[in-house]
């Protein structure tokens, strides 16, 4: 026989199959993508007076490669010799599925990381650059100065 049950938060929908001794769960993760509310949270947070350390932390969230999907599914399934308890397989294929969308998460916060790390080297060097060719601009200015002077 199979059932279809809902959470009551309405966030999970279990598919159950007695006669296999199987429950799925499909774990429907907030309308928006998760990491672009991550994104819209870090934007709240800035001064808006520029583009600043939190605007770029936020930045990689509104990309579709750092985006995740919205559905995930867990599956649990009895062993035939087994006596099949329903609310145990919901929440083992309940914690399945939770445990694929963590996993998402942690994937694209690393990439994140890893672009925001990546920015930081790019803007550093840019700066260290731009540092430099002021120093060497400011020592010829300096040695023109001194040579009108004399």
């Amino acid at each position: 026989m199979q059932m279809i049950e809902f959470s009551k938060s309405g966030n999970v929908v279990y598919y159950i199959d007695t006669d296999s001794k199987t429950v799925v769960a499909k774990l429907r993760c907030h309308e928006d993508d998760p990491m672009t509310l991550i994104g819209s949270q870090l934007m709240k947070q800035t001064s808006g007076d520029g583009f600043g350390p939190l605007e770029l932390a936020a930045y990689p969230f509104f990309f579709e490669e750092f985006k995740i999907q919205n559905d995930y599914i867990g599956k649990a399934k009895c062993h035939p010799d087994d006596e099949f308890d329903i609310d145990f397989g919901k929440r083992l294929a309940l914690l399945r599925a939770k445990q694929k969308y963590l996993n998402a998460v942690e994937r694209v916060l690393g990439k994140s990381a890893r672009w925001i790390e990546d920015v930081g080297r790019r803007i550093d060097k840019l700066y260290l650059a731009h540092y430099r060719k002021a120093i060497d601009n400011g020592i010829v200015l300096n040695d023109l100065l001194e040579s009108l002077e004399e």
